[in-house]
Order: structure tokens, then sequence, then C-alpha cells
């Protein structure tokens, strides 16, 4: 005959610890619920600054294309950047 107490341990408590060990890797294991949202976010702010970037490419690139196209771009960029203006303009400059 088996002893009440191991039949009780077999029955009741074994299961239930099973049961908790399984809930709680799928919630916190290498694969679990948790981890995998992590991932999900990481992965939705990544396509989110791609996205941002791609816009930015293409402004960049429609940019490139207007100057070099355009002769009047390239002295627009030359007086942004290197503050360099047509002999005789005047040049205000803000501080």
């Amino acid at each position: 005959m088996i002893p009440p107490l191991l039949l009780r341990l077999l029955y009741q408590v074994l299961p239930i610890s099973l049961i908790v060990g399984i809930i709680g890797y799928t919630l916190v294991g290498e694969e679990g619920l948790l981890n995998r949202y992590d991932i999900k976010q990481d992965l939705y702010a990544t396509q989110a600054r791609v996205e941002l970037i791609s816009e930015e490419n293409k402004s960049l690139r429609l940019r490139i294309e207007a100057i070099r196209q355009d002769p009047d771009a390239v002295r627009r960029v030359a007086a942004e950047r290197m503050l360099l203006a047509p002999a005789g303009s005047v040049i205000y400059r803000f501080e």
C-alpha cells in the first residue's frame, strides 16, 4: 500500500508544480511571451527608424538631383555651407 502522503504528493502537488513550471516557462523562458513582446517592440522601433531614414534619403536624393541640374542650387548650397557669396553682395550674419 502506498502511504497517503505520497499519494497526495503524486495527485495534488506534482501536477500543480508542473502547471506552474510550464506557465512560468511560457511567460519568462527564452522563447517566452515577455521576451517575444520585447523583441516585437524593438522591431517596431527599428521599422520606424528605417522609415525616417528612408524619407531622409529620399529628401537628400532630391536635393542632390537639384544641385546637379540647377546651377543656382549650387550657389545656394555654397552660400549656406561655406558662407560664399557672389561679388558685390552683402552678407548679413545673425548671432
